[in-house]
């Protein structure tokens, strides 16, 4: 049987302290300031998703991006007994969401893959005001 530790504390610990401990003997903080910004928004996916999925309001959460890597949706989340899709756009600052920029990132979406057609589509903006 294989365990893990879910915690946001020893994830942030172990991706950004221990893995960048040099850094922090060397007394290197703007660069290691540099990385956590460059890095923190995934940890923020993760820890929505995981709420997400701890809500048991969703059948499949997940994320998506064209080939190009240009469109980029957070986080894609689907009901299949009630038929809705719920956008995410993740955010540090609500302030920073641009809802029609995720709104031509779903339509790209559709059309790219061609689901959800016959569901009910939202969008929604996740920020660390709602942790």
């Amino acid at each position: 049987m294989r365990y893990t530790i879910e915690d946001n504390f020893f994830t942030f610990r172990f991706r950004f302290i221990y893995k960048y401990n040099y850094m922090l003997e060397i007394e290197n903080y703007d660069a290691l300031r540099t990385i956590i910004n460059r890095d923190y928004d995934l940890m923020l996916e993760d820890y929505f998703k995981s709420v997400l999925v701890q809500s048991k309001k969703y059948t499949r959460i997940g994320s998506w991006w064209n080939r190009k890597g240009e469109n980029e949706i957070d986080i894609v989340a689907e009901n299949e007994l009630t038929n809705e899709a719920v956008f995410f756009q993740v955010k540090r600052k609500s302030e920073n969401y641009d809802p029609n920029a995720l709104k031509e990132k779903v339509e790209t979406f559709t059309r790219a893959t061609g689901k959800y057609t016959d569901y009910s589509i939202t969008q929604k903006c996740l920020s660390m005001s709602d942790m």
